[in-house]
């Protein structure tokens, strides 16, 4: 484990080395904000759809829905192998709470990667009623995503017998 965290910590940094490097912090003339942009167009996309998309968003759905389904598969299974029953009860428990995080968690990450994707190949003007709309959604999903920070306490919480 202290090996695949050293492994992990530094392609980490690896990984942010180009972020620090093409990202700059600007000021709007009219609205005087300042903001970070990125000014590679190569590492914008990159940032956009690799990074955003897929290993931030698409990954994680991915893997919690492939663990959770296999949990799901192992409770199954539970009842065929000789194991003690209070072991059998634990595993269960474990296993169901790991399924319904990973439901949450994809009924929760699939609209902002869908909203993330519509932001990102349509052009809509300030001034438009879809820009509105589409604020509205890009806020209602950036909250919604961050339910998956929030709630996995209150899941197992409620999902537990023990509790």
């Amino acid at each position: 484990a202290h090996h695949a965290f050293v492994i992990s910590f530094f392609i980490r940094i690896i990984h942010g080395i180009p972020t620090l490097i093409y990202q700059t912090r600007t000021i709007s003339t009219t609205t005087e904000v300042a903001k970070c942009e990125i000014l590679n167009s190569v590492f914008q996309k990159y940032y956009n759809y690799g990074f955003i998309i897929i290993l931030a968003s698409s990954l994680p759905v991915v893997l919690t829905t492939l663990f959770g389904s296999l949990a799901y598969h192992s409770i199954r299974q539970l009842a065929f192998r000789t194991v003690p029953l209070v072991r059998r009860e634990l595993d269960k428990q474990l296993a169901s709470m790991v399924l319904v995080q990973a439901v949450f968690n994809f009924y929760v990450i699939v609209p902002y990667i869908v909203r993330y994707v519509v932001n990102f190949s349509t052009n809509m003007t300030r001034d438009s009623y879809n820009y509105v709309i589409l604020q509205f959604a890009i806020n209602l999903t950036l909250n919604l995503l961050y339910l998956c920070f929030a709630t996995p306490f209150y899941i197992y919480t409620c999902v537990s017998a023990r509790f």
